[in-house]
């Protein structure tokens, strides 16, 4: 699945608003928990890693978060990260 699907459908389900400051909006961006270099590596394509944002949460989260992930989405990340690695370890 592409991630402009993913982030379509994620869009639907939450039902177009900002899942940061929960404002209705039309003009939503797809944020990458897990970013798209590893994304593709690893062939992850899952609705849960996008986050809908409008453009000023976007802009925000980027000023003041590592990679512009929330602290919860930063606990995701290093939780799939973290069995990322474990999984190639036992691949050897």
């Amino acid at each position: 699945m592409e991630w402009i699907n993913i982030r379509d459908e994620r869009k639907r389900k939450i039902g177009y608003i900002c899942e940061v400051c929960n404002e209705p909006n039309l003009y939503l961006i797809g944020h990458h928990i897990l970013p798209k270099k590893l994304m593709s590596k690893y062939r992850i394509y899952d609705i849960d890693l996008c986050e809908i944002r409008c453009a000023s949460c976007e802009v925000h989260c980027h000023k003041i978060y590592p990679n512009g992930n929330r602290p919860e989405n930063q606990k995701v990340l290093q939780e799939l990260l973290r069995l990322l690695k474990q999984e190639r370890r036992n691949k050897r």
